[in-house]
């Protein structure tokens, strides 16, 4: 009998031990679990439009849904519409992107993705519009909102800078014998086309005759406009220059 219980005893440990290791395992950091967390980031799977995007920095901590919006309207106007529309699954979502004016009032809904029916999106839009109160600061978010079981999502919306041109070929002795460095720095504010709207140096080359030809050819430039969740915006960014000769 004393044998047994031993016996007994050691076989819980062993089992004990099983388990704790294949918790351990199922605990273990996967690409899978990278993957969720970016979901949880970005509320989307749709890759960056282009290389250099980066998730937005305002407003610096996101709110909470209480906080962002009047909960019990937002949730009211989404049963009902989920009733109009037939809309039961949790499958079926709009993703939004909401933009914040800098005193935190509503400027912007705008639908990013969906899988729902196509006259559900602008009331649904309407229905963020008006529920979200005001705010402390400006910002960019993202709500992703499955009308089939009230489900919210609140993430960071991505911004992506313009681009334009970073290279300039300039012949002046002043940088003869060296093939290429930085010189200049000019703040551009480009629209939603992608045309430079002003241009201004924020660092000089020291030679006024090659600082006003940059700025020249910056201006007759295009540009790849700024973004905001895949949505051409105007935007002000800073823009290295290299001059090559």
């Amino acid at each position: 009998m004393h044998i047994s219980r031993v016996s007994a005893r050691r076989a819980a440990g062993f089992f004990a031990l099983a388990l704790g290791l294949l918790g351990a395992v199922a605990a273990a950091p996967t690409d899978a679990s990278a993957q969720r967390d970016r979901r949880a980031t970005y509320l989307t799977d749709r890759e960056s439009p282009r290389a250099g995007c980066r998730q937005s920095p305002r407003p610096g901590r996101l709110p909470t849904l209480g906080v962002l919006a009047d909960s019990a309207a937002l949730m009211a106007g989404i049963e009902s519409l989920a009733m109009e529309y037939r809309t039961t699954q949790d499958t079926s979502f709009v993703l939004l992107s909401v933009w914040l004016t800098g005193e935190g009032i509503v400027e912007r809904v705008q639908e990013i993705d969906y899988y729902v029916a196509k006259e559900m999106i602008e009331p649904l839009k309407s229905l963020v519009s008006r529920t979200i109160k005001p705010q402390r600061g400006g910002g960019y978010l993202r709500m992703r909102i499955h009308p089939g079981t009230r489900r919210v999502l609140i993430g960071r919306s991505e911004i992506c800078e313009p681009q334009g041109p970073d290279r300039v070929n300039v012949r002046r002795p002043q940088i003869a014998g060296r093939d290429s460095y930085q010189l200049f720095r000019a703040r551009i504010l480009v629209n939603a086309e992608g045309r430079p709207i002003s241009v201004t140096a924020t660092r000089n080359s020291g030679d006024p005759s090659i600082d006003d030809f940059v700025v020249r050819m910056l201006q007759s430039s295009r540009y790849g406009p700024g973004l905001v969740d895949g949505i051409a915006v105007q935007m002000q960014y800073e823009q290295d220059v290299r001059f090559d000769q």
